[in-house]
């Protein structure tokens, strides 16, 4: 349930910072290094806002915390959409033993004027996200248009191709019929398909995160998106 995209701040800055470019604001150094002493990895990025649409009267403080791998994401979840809330507390009450709650006010853009009892480590609610998957998608987004009219071609499907289609991954080949489609699924060919567009995504993989024997090309049909998707994208990507 990562939370950030390709194109919004959070990754963008998150990007910078694996690249160099960008580095955390000293004043979560003490933050990020109790946090790497207690779960064995530090952020890559940290964002602070606030969420409007709640029932409460203050807006509710909100901590991103993005880790760079997704095999390190994963263990601050309970399942596959599920937070691990135990960690959410311990990293909420972490992170308000290290600012005063002006900082505290300031960081999550919150109203000049708190109630005194207000609690900042009951109150923050903290989201991870993981960076590799969507460094990936960028890969994937960033192949251009033709390097994939150059794999179409090298398809060799002739008359029983209909197009390429994408969402945050590689290319889904469609042919017309579904016969077509377990005929090419059956053979051997999606694998060396798969070795073809590898090569051309690999060229804009800067972190070194595609593998290839994760990687694979789909076969699917028209007969199969007219049927039972309605001929609509929106329906079959969603």
């Amino acid at each position: 349930m990562s939370v950030i995209v390709p194109w919004d701040r959070a990754y963008r800055r998150a990007r910078k910072a694996k690249q160099g470019r960008e580095r955390l604001p000293p004043r979560f150094d003490n933050f990020v290094d109790d946090f790497r002493t207690k779960f064995g990895v530090a952020p890559l990025w940290l964002e602070t806002d606030h969420l409007d649409h709640t029932r409460e009267a203050i807006p509710k403080p909100r901590l991103e915390v993005i880790i760079e791998r997704t095999a390190d994401y994963q263990r601050f979840l309970t399942a596959p959409y599920n937070f691990d809330s135990r960690r959410q507390k311990v990293v909420a009450k972490m992170f308000a033993e290290h600012f005063t709650r002006s900082a505290m006010r300031s960081l999550f853009k919150l109203p000049r004027r708190l109630p005194a009892d207000y609690d900042f480590a009951q109150r923050i609610f903290v989201a991870f996200s993981d960076f590799e998957p969507v460094a990936i998608q960028d890969v994937h987004r960033s192949v251009s248009k033709a390097d994939l009219a150059s794999f179409e071609a090298s398809l060799g499907l002739g008359d029983d191709f209909w197009c390429t289609q994408s969402s945050f991954g590689p290319p889904i080949v469609f042919v017309y019929t579904e016969e077509q489609a377990k005929a090419l699924n059956a053979s051997d060919l999606p694998n060396g398909w798969a070795d073809t567009y590898f090569s051309l995504a690999k060229k804009h993989d800067e972190f070194d995160y595609l593998a290839r024997e994760e990687f694979f090309i789909a076969v699917d049909s028209k007969e199969n998106f007219d049927s039972n998707y309605s001929s609509n994208w929106y329906y079959y990507f969603k």
